[in-house]
């Protein structure tokens, strides 16, 4: 009997380990979906928001790495323009 419940335990264990990544991958895509629905509306608050409040990043428009608390509009507008 013991050792039945531990099949199924393991087996139920497995099943749940496999679906995790499934769910992290589709939460992922979810976000970068967001990101981009953003950046197409020029929403710089609710971009902003998806950032890590220690996030430090170097726009390809900056001389050095900044800080999400002093990354301003101007990026996300120049990084995004249309030609």
């Amino acid at each position: 009997m013991l050792k039945t419940i531990s099949f199924l335990l393991a087996v139920t264990m497995t099943g749940a380990l496999i679906a995790s990544p499934a769910r992290t991958e589709e939460q992922i895509w979810s976000l970068e979906k967001s990101y981009w629905e953003y950046v197409k509306a020029n929403d710089l608050q609710k971009y902003r928001a998806l950032w890590h409040d220690d996030f430090v990043g170097w726009p390809f428009v900056s001389a050095a790495p900044r800080f999400k608390k002093i990354t301003s509009p101007i990026g996300l507008r120049i990084t995004h323009q249309k030609p």
